[in-house]
């Protein structure tokens, strides 16, 4: 059981990773130890080479208060809707997300969701008094939303499994949900990695193309891929060696020898 959150994403995201090695040679308790000592050593090492601490975990806001500025301008791919801006990036985990991007970029999938009066009623209210994390049934069932999940984002920690529904979202500072970009800082995805499609999941067009919030929640999150991948090169590299070992120690057991008393 790996979590995403080791690899520095921003992000508790707890998936099974099956690995096989075919003829290993050594027991599966010993296969099980380098497994887990490979994916300890990954983790750091992914961390590390994107310029991440080597532990702690990266926040919610170290992922995307430099989009939560407050100058929006018509989103390139929607003219009738709004799309934020960049803001300075402050953290080593923003800085990395916007590697590769020119100075005037505009955030790609950073589209800002069009809330009634009564949604924003809502998530004012959620700020003002409920404590961050998935809101209580009462108080949603006092709220009249038909929605049985909503999670205030905690900016002091990660976020749980980012679903494919980014109206289950409500932003730390803004009464709105979060933005597809937004959602992808959740997942690492830089943000040189644009999305395409549309960005409703419902629809007559759910038949032929996948909506860009489903491509991004449905994802293996970057950084937990690439450690990963780390891992299982570190097993194979590894499982050679202490076959061997235990072979060579087969052949030659240490002899004892007793002495006889003068």
């Amino acid at each position: 059981l790996i979590n995403s959150a080791d690899f520095g994403v921003p992000q508790a995201r707890k998936r099974v990773a099956i690995i096989g090695v075919n003829n290993a040679g050594i027991s599966r308790e010993e296969i099980h130890e380098l497994i887990a000592d490979a994916l300890g050593r990954a983790a750091i090492d992914t961390r590390l080479r994107y310029g991440l601490p080597a532990t702690g975990l990266v926040t919610v806001k170290d992922a995307i208060e430099d989009l939560s500025g407050s100058e929006l301008i018509p989103c390139p791919d929607s003219p009738r809707f709004m799309a934020g801006t960049y803001g300075k990036p402050e953290g080593a985990y923003a800085k990395l997300m916007r590697v590769g991007l020119a100075k005037n970029a505009i955030p790609d999938s950073h589209r800002m969701s069009k809330h009634g009066d009564g949604v924003r009623e809502v998530y004012e209210c959620a700020h003002a008094t409920q404590p961050p994390g998935r809101l209580s049934k009462a108080f949603l069932l006092q709220s009249g939303t038909k929605k049985d999940k909503k999670v205030l984002l905690d900016p002091s920690t990660v976020v749980a499994t980012i679903t494919t529904h980014p109206d289950e979202y409500i932003h730390y500072k803004y009464p709105r949900n979060i933005t597809v970009r937004e959602m992808a800082r959740l997942q690492s995805f830089p943000d040189r990695f644009h999305f395409h499609g549309r960005y409703t999941i419902n629809g007559p067009r759910r038949r032929f193309d996948v909506a860009r919030c489903s491509q991004v929640g449905n994802a293996v999150p970057p950084l937990m891929g690439e450690g990963l991948g780390r891992a299982v090169i570190d097993v194979l590299d590894n499982v050679d060696a202490v076959s061997r070992q235990k072979q060579r120690k087969a052949a030659n057991p240490e002899s004892t020898t007793s002495r006889v008393p003068a």
